[in-house]
């Protein structure tokens, strides 16, 4: 891990102090060692993976405001819950949502666009 202390770990620090370890990793979808790890510093993992760490921690606890281009301005946890669902072809909403959160930059199972 990076011997800098990102910022997203002291949020996760907040958070911790506020709802808890345990809750953190349900909400994180982790166990709380790797919350424990993440804090510490001590997790072994690649830049890519702190990234991935990092967007898990923002849809759980994040305020901040993405553009869904289905739903209009939305907060990060509704977004990730959206994006988190199965596709249903019983309601139109829910299908345009489905194909929107596949190609959406806010995806982390999408790689990020090469600018070349």
């Amino acid at each position: 891990m990076p011997e800098h202390l990102p910022d997203w770990i002291d949020d996760l620090e907040r958070a911790v102090a506020e709802h808890g370890q345990s809750e953190v990793a349900r909400r994180m979808g982790c166990s709380p060692a790797t919350v424990w790890q993440l804090r510490r510093r001590q997790y072994p993992a690649s830049e890519e993976a702190l990234a991935r760490w990092r967007a898990r921690f923002l849809d759980a606890f994040s305020a901040e405001t993405v553009p869904c281009p289905v739903l209009g301005p939305i907060d990060r946890p509704t977004c990730a819950h959206h994006r988190s669902r199965p596709f249903a072809a019983t309601n139109p909403l829910r299908v345009r949502l489905y194909q929107a959160c596949r190609t959406c930059s806010f995806n982390p199972e999408n790689p990020p666009e090469d600018p070349s």
